[in-house]
């Protein structure tokens, strides 16, 4: 089996890597360029509280090659471009597995310029790149690896959904994976740009921003702003580098793909005339941070 991987950030790294050598996968990485710098550069991956492996010689491409069975897309939500589409429909007419969140307006573009190839994704990965370039990365315990069931058996997706799991990778289909992945965006979405304009979890929490997240308030009211606060203490001081990733990635680090989920966000509302002011508010407070560097 062959996987054309699109996207070279941690989480296409970490899939990558994993079916490669676990999975014993043929993979390509998919990238906007393929710097020839980096083709005799391994890839290391290395999983929280586990094994690190690494894929000597990695195979970087501009395009997806004809011989792929899959397509494995692993990009940010600002990413979903004209130009990432132009590659994805040059490429060959074989399963796009889309790890993006995509809100309902964005989903209905991506159907559209791949019409019956579209395999929305939930993702069971997260993960970043370190000042070393390695991959540190976590796979939930307690979730799987979604994959939208496709309306027909389709022999490239199963045998992804074999090859994640032989990788280590819990992986199944299920029904309307692009509607939940919709539903879990927008819940928690006002979270993340509550913490890209307070810049730090702590400042979110502590009120320094104003009243931008009103799902937070909602959870101090059910908690309790102590029990919100210790949970916090309990976390930093067991695992301080998730807490830190939430803050880079769903933060600052996620400020682009948090300008394009918010503004989706906010016309679907005003579409449907619902109350959306606060969404509105939160947006011009998240559009007038400078993105990180």
């Amino acid at each position: 089996m062959h996987v054309a991987v699109v996207g070279v950030g941690a989480l296409g790294r970490a899939f990558g890597v994993r079916l490669a050598t676990c999975g014993k996968v043929d993979v390509d990485f998919i990238g906007r360029s393929a710097p020839r710098e980096r083709e005799s550069v391994g890839v290391t991956v290395e999983r929280v509280g586990g094994e690190r492996l690494t894929l000597d010689g990695p195979s970087y491409r501009a395009e997806i090659p004809a011989h792929a069975d899959v397509i494995l897309t692993c990009v940010r939500a600002e990413q979903l471009d004209e130009a990432l589409l132009s590659i994805l429909q040059r490429g060959p007419a074989v399963p796009v597995v889309m790890m993006t969140p995509m809100l309902p307006r964005t989903y209905a573009r991506i159907a559209a310029a791949l019409p019956g190839r579209l395999a929305p994704a939930a993702t069971s990965v997260a993960g970043y790149v370190n000042a070393s370039g390695v991959t540190r990365y976590w796979v939930s315990r307690s979730t799987a690896t979604l994959i939208e069931e496709p309306r027909a058996a389709d022999p490239a997706l199963s045998g992804l959904v074999s090859a994640l799991g032989a990788a280590g990778i819990g992986a199944r289909f299920e029904l309307a994976v692009h509607e939940t992945g919709a539903a879990s965006a927008i819940a928690l979405l006002p979270l993340f740009m509550g913490i890209d304009a307070a810049g730090s979890i702590d400042a979110l929490l502590g009120e320094r921003c104003g009243k931008i997240a009103p799902n937070v308030r909602s959870l101090e009211r059910f908690l309790g702003p102590i029990a919100i606060r210790m949970g916090l203490a309990l976390g930093r001081r067991r695992s301080p580098e998730i807490i830190a990733f939430v803050e880079e990635r769903f933060g600052r680090g996620g400020h682009a793909q948090n300008l394009a989920l918010g503004a989706e966000m906010l016309a679907i509302a005003e579409e449907k005339r619902m109350p959306c002011e606060s969404i509105r508010g939160l947006l011009g407070r998240v559009s007038s941070v400078a993105p990180a560097a």
